[in-house]
């Protein structure tokens, strides 16, 4: 029998933290979450920086988990905002505004202050507010405090709108904290890599808009890479809208999640030890002789892992060989990691065999060959691979240090296409 892992993140009501963080994630935890009691009236945020499929909700969890457990009298306020829930819509801002209401202010008085504010956005009145950047739209009532507001896109945009007291929102928010409430009120925000970039980008201009305000922080989970990205296709590369000044003027901290090559290897070590009980223990055996190629993978995440022994179980139901399975391993890494290649390869498999093993035996570090360069000419189907393997280095290079092997195995093995797609 063949066992799927699920890709679940840390769940501090079903898992044993010392049992579940083989990615050793808990140490920063729980030192992010100190750093975050200190700062008291400040306000904080932190970008925790990450590919998807990293480990980004469960170490912000573990930081949600170790802040809520600090000793210290009173009652500390944290708010879980899935940001991917509301993508579609109009302004995910009005939901987050509303999330905040019912986990920070569920204890006060029905109608309160902040209540009244969240429902004030969602009126419909003449005066509308544009974020620039990220196109952003708020509707609001003129009689809630604020004259009509005119931003123009100027590079210090995030600075003036940081002074902005919109809503009167400090005093709101102020009020509204009762006295046994520690401060900071910390706010995690999840899931914007699945977001479509401009709502993503609507979410963090607000978070600096709206609440740069004296004892509430922010904990972000975010793919730079794609936030970079879709700025600079937005705006091109100029001193005014440089992602990476973006991404400083909104962030005070910014976290790398710590995965490193000592953490794939102990997720693989931990996911194939826990299969004593399962009649195909002997191929979990053989992954672990794998690892070396798992971590020769730039980008390779914990998610990756779980969906490649996934793929090698989904073959075993297949009755697919085993020994053919360890043989292919390589491929089932190309399939998970860089999928569309995958697909190209397999229009025709013993061509692109054969295309590859030539592009791999002409090809130079730092300088295409001529000879790659005159046969791309001649041979649109090669020329489709070329270009696809030199848009990404990472690819390149795991194709050129495993090429025998890779050639190999496609040529061999073809039937693994059918099976994996």
């Amino acid at each position: 029998m063949a066992f799927f892992f699920p890709d679940t993140p840390f769940d501090p009501n079903k898992h044993n933290i010392d049992e579940f963080d083989v990615l050793k994630f808990n140490d920063l935890a729980s030192n992010l979450a100190q750093y975050l009691a200190e700062q008291k009236e400040k306000s904080i945020s932190i970008g925790i920086f990450g590919a998807w499929g990293s480990g980004k909700t469960s170490l912000m969890r573990m930081i949600k988990k170790s802040y809520e457990s600090l000793s210290e009298p009173g009652i500390r306020k944290t708010v879980w905002f899935n940001a991917w829930r509301y993508d579609h819509d109009e302004n995910p801002v009005i939901p987050l505004l509303k999330c905040i209401e019912k986990q920070v202010f569920k204890v006060s008085k029905k109608d309160n202050q902040f209540g009244k504010i969240a429902k004030a956005l969602l009126s419909t009145t003449s005066i509308e507010w544009k974020i620039p950047l990220s196109g952003l739209t708020l509707k609001v009532n003129p009689n809630t405090g604020i004259d009509s507001f005119q931003a123009n896109s100027t590079p210090d945009h995030l600075d003036r709108l940081a002074d902005l007291r919109y809503f009167d929102m400090e005093e709101a928010l102020s009020e509204e904290i009762s006295g046994n409430i520690i401060l900071p009120i910390v706010i995690f925000i999840d899931d914007l890599d699945r977001c479509t970039p401009e709502n993503a980008l609507k979410i963090i201009d607000a978070t600096k808009a709206i609440f740069d305000i004296g004892g509430y922080s922010f904990i972000v989970g975010i793919d730079p890479a794609s936030i970079r990205g879709w700025l600079r296709n937005k705006f091109g590369l100029t001193n005014d809208y440089d992602p990476d000044c973006y991404l400083a003027k909104i962030f005070q901290v910014m976290v790398p999640v710590p995965i490193g090559k000592n953490g794939i290897d102990n997720l693989i070590d931990n996911i194939c030890d826990n299969q004593k009980d399962n009649q195909n223990i002997l191929i979990y055996e053989e992954i672990k002789n794998w690892k070396e190629y798992f971590l020769t993978v730039a980008g390779i995440t914990p998610r990756h892992i779980y969906q490649i022994i996934n793929m090698v179980n989904l073959l075993l139901l297949q009755n697919f060989n085993k020994n053919n399975i360890a043989n292919c391993i390589l491929l089932i890494i190309i399939k998970v990691r860089w999928p569309l290649f995958f697909s190209f390869l397999s229009e025709s498999p013993k061509t692109r065999a054969d295309d590859l093993e030539y592009y791999g035996n002409h090809f130079s570090r730092g300088e295409l060959s001529e000879i790659l360069i005159k046969h791309s000419k001649d041979n649109p189907s090669f020329n489709k691979m070329k270009s696809n393997i030199e848009n990404d280095h990472n690819l390149r290079d795991f194709l050129i240090n495993n090429l025998t092997i890779i050639v190999s195995g496609i040529k061999e093995f073809n039937e693994i296409f059918t099976a994996m797609r």
